[in-house]
């Protein structure tokens, strides 16, 4: 999963506060975390990619949409949607960050054990849970 950022070096600080992690990889103009199984990496934004949200998102499952949105609003996060119940009658919500992305939250018990860390993670609970 890529971001692109007006700036990396503002985001990486934002995004560590966030998630709970500190970047596996840091080098000017690009910096990534790993999350579970997941990469998210921080681009420079550009004339081909802006930063914000263009059309799609990516739903995070987490144990508890509130408790998660509201760790979310306590690091500058406001909300686009949500929270409701979608479609498939799962809670959702989606939040904007500071830089523009935009992040879905998604309530899926039945994802749970699979997604332990990044639960963990956005929940603010502990931290390096695998």
């Amino acid at each position: 999963m890529l971001f692109f950022v007006a700036n990396v070096e503002s985001a990486k600080h934002w995004y560590s506060d966030l998630l709970g992690e500190t970047p596996y990889f840091d080098e000017e103009g690009y910096v990534a975390f790993r999350l579970a199984n997941v990469t998210i990496g921080l681009h420079p934004n550009d004339e081909k990619n802006a930063s914000g949200a263009g059309g799609q998102v990516t739903y995070w499952h987490v144990s508890d949409i509130q408790q998660t949105s509201a760790h979310f609003g306590e690091q500058g996060c406001h909300k686009s949607r949500g929270s409701i119940i979608g479609v498939d009658q799962i809670p959702v919500c989606q939040l904007i960050d500071p830089f523009g992305t935009l992040w879905g939250l998604a309530r899926n018990l039945k994802a749970f054990n699979t997604w332990t860390r990044i639960v963990v993670a956005f929940d603010g609970c502990y931290k390096g849970v695998t």
